[in-house]
């Protein structure tokens, strides 16, 4: 896929995150996971973020990663 590829199909995920979010931007959010039991409990949907966070850190942590911790790119 050239660049040009790349920018449409990246605008066309983004467009997907913009419809959803405006319908329930709670209910796609790690959805295959968490099912609708989350849309209505927002304390345990947040909890699942940091969660995720804390896996994820610990992972990097055990291949001895990153180096620093003073930035996240957040994609979503």
């Amino acid at each position: 896929m050239g660049s040009d590829g790349s920018l449409r199909a990246l605008e066309e995920s983004r467009s997907v995150w913009e419809r959803r979010s405006a319908e329930n931007p709670y209910r796609y959010v790690l959805r295959e996971r968490l099912g609708d039991r989350y849309v209505e409990d927002r304390a345990a949907f947040y909890a699942t973020g940091e969660q995720e966070i804390a896996r994820t850190l610990a992972e990097g942590e055990r291949l001895g990663l990153p180096a620093r911790r003073d930035r996240a790119l957040d994609f979503g």
